[in-house]
């Protein structure tokens, strides 16, 4: 009976986090196909590890923790150019689509490292802590990266909105 209700929980966690999920794996990865499987196999990891899992409160960052290193496999395995562009929509965003893309198109151009926080922090809503525990980094250097991904998405987006 344990084992059915922890199952339920584990189902219900991970379809609620699975847009989320897949929105941070692609915006690693730049690959639909590649993020389809990194998030698939951070989802099966973390079932398998799910007793490693210190409370259930702290499921969203250790997840998106996993999807990260799946990311980074992947990446090295398939040694995948992360300066490829492609069109993506956050499907969350309450924005015309031609504001969504263009913020999303300068979330891209981003360093690989400024456009995770900015992902994790705006787009999935984890906090600071959580980013921190989920990348493997302190919280001064979180801060310090949304800090100067912001100015750079301010210098990008300043043609544009004026």
């Amino acid at each position: 009976m344990q084992m059915l209700l922890r199952d339920r929980w584990f189902s219900k966690q991970a379809k609620a986090l699975q847009d989320g999920l897949y929105v941070t794996a692609l915006s690693i990865l730049r690959n639909e196909s590649d993020a389809e499987d990194a998030v698939q196999n951070a989802v099966m990891k973390a079932y398998k590890n799910l007793d490693a899992l210190s409370s259930k409160d702290k499921f969203k960052p250790w997840i998106f923790r996993i999807l990260k290193n799946e990311c980074y496999r992947i990446i090295k395995l398939r040694n995948l150019s992360l300066d490829d562009e492609i069109e993506i929509e956050d499907p969350h965003s309450d924005i015309d689509h031609e504001q969504n893309m263009t913020v999303w198109d300068a979330v891209n151009k981003l360093d690989r490292k400024y456009r995770e926080v900015v992902v994790l922090y705006y787009y999935q809503g984890l906090k600071i802590p959580d980013i921190a525990e989920a990348l493997e980094i302190s919280r001064d250097n979180v801060k310090q990266r949304l800090s100067r991904a912001r100015k750079e998405l301010k210098s990008d987006l300043e043609g544009y909105y004026g």
